[in-house]
């Protein structure tokens, strides 16, 4: 296993080396689905108490720097025999919008999922789970105001991501562009053991990366940062067609695309695993 610096999302410009960026931490701790009171003051708190999972995101999207999403469900709002805890959005998520990770491995007992290969991983404790949602689970964007810098830099990690139109979606706004983005150690598509569909798994693509995605890393180099994207309509579906735009030097790497967790037992996204297309020339 690789060991990485402290999880914090980072800055990248070209090939230039990447600084870690001053965080803020905010711990989700609830499985409801409430708004932040009060974005942008630095406190994840829905007005109740709870840290929601859409509560943070508003209060990373409101802040500037790079920030970090971590997890500490109780037990008790979580499924009693597996410990899975599901979140399930009533209406659309905000777009990342600013540097974060997004950290389901922190949930505790967890830590597995990211630190061992496919195979080898037990069932994910925190799921996003659309219910047939029509929208990305996660998208990670460049900015269009103020205060928001954009996705660049950002992290998803540890997560079990289905039931939406596309289970993470990287692209820019207005021609702008997300460099950077990594989502690594996520089951996409499937159950929150890797073992079947889920019900209803992401109708459209599990990774879509669009026009002003660059310089991306879907997987990585490492056994313990594979995803498991099966069950959609397309795995991973890198796209643009608009002219002046492109898709550039993103990497697909070490996932298991189309099989359960095992890597034999087909488990097929419906049509392509891994398709590449778009006037734009992406690559």
């Amino acid at each position: 296993m690789t060991l990485r610096p402290a999880l914090f999302a980072v800055a990248c410009l070209g090939l230039a080396a990447c600084e870690p960026l001053s965080a803020a931490i905010f711990t989700v701790n609830s499985v409801l689905d409430t708004a932040d009171a009060t974005p942008g003051n630095g406190a994840c708190n829905d007005g109740a108490g709870n840290c929601t999972y859409r509560a943070a995101l508003e209060e990373t999207n409101a802040l500037a720097g790079a920030d970090e999403i971590r997890f500490a469900i109780p037990a008790g709002q979580c499924d009693s025999q597996t410990f899975v805890c599901t979140i399930t959005p009533a209406t659309f998520l905000p777009d990342v919008v600013g540097p974060v990770t997004i950290d389901g491995s922190t949930q505790p007992g967890n830590a597995a999922v990211c630190t061992t290969p496919i195979s080898q991983r037990p069932t994910y404790r925190v799921v996003l789970d659309g219910n047939g949602m029509v929208n990305p689970g996660v998208r990670f964007h460049s900015a269009s105001a103020a205060p928001a810098s954009g996705a660049s830099g950002s992290i998803l990690r540890g997560m079990n991501i289905r039931g939406f139109a596309e289970g993470v979606a990287l692209g820019g706004v207005d021609g702008g562009t997300v460099t950077g983005v990594r989502v690594e150690c996520n089951f996409i598509g499937t159950d929150a053991a890797g073992g079947a569909v889920a019900a209803p798994p992401n109708s459209g693509n599990g990774v879509i990366l669009v026009c002003g995605a660059n310089d991306s890393v879907i997987g990585g180099p490492d056994a313990e940062d594979g995803n498991l994207v099966s069950g959609n309509a397309v795995g991973v579906w890198i796209l643009c067609d608009s002219p002046g735009e492109a898709t550039d030097g993103n990497a697909i790497l070490g996932n298991y695309v189309g099989t359960d967790k095992s890597g034999n037992v087909a488990l097929g996204n419906q049509f392509d695993g891994v398709a590449v297309s778009g006037a734009a020339g992406p690559d």
